[in-house]
């Protein structure tokens, strides 16, 4: 995967710095919970290290996007996912410090499969 992470993760126009990784989800889990009768997802992150479980992030996709909503270490944060196919995906996260009106996109994941040999 390829991360873009904000050197400062609340300044809009503050620098990136960008770093190849290899994924192996060995930090934690997410339970993914479908309300029936709200139509939303809740994406709720167990870390392993910690034991903890913190608050979910919530909300709905449409097409190949999901756009969650919900507080972690800012009152207001949201993450976005789009472009889930059998070869990559993106994942998205930002903040807000007034109430949601505006959003600081601080780190961003692309993620893609190596090719089938």
């Amino acid at each position: 995967m390829r991360n873009r992470r904000r050197t400062d993760f609340l300044a809009p126009d503050g620098d990136w710095t960008e770093f190849p990784a290899v994924s192996h989800w060995a930090k934690g889990a997410t339970l993914r919970l479908f309300d029936r009768e709200t139509h939303e997802w809740s994406l709720n992150w167990a870390a392993s290290r910690s034991g903890t479980l913190f608050p979910p992030v919530v909300g709905r996709f449409e097409g190949d996007r999901g756009e969650f909503y919900g507080d972690d270490t800012l009152p207001h944060s949201r993450l976005r996912s789009s472009g889930g196919t059998p070869i990559g995906a993106r994942w998205e996260q930002a903040f807000s410090v007034d109430g949601g009106e505006t959003w600081v996109t601080n780190w961003t994941m692309d993620f893609s499969r190596p090719p089938v040999s």
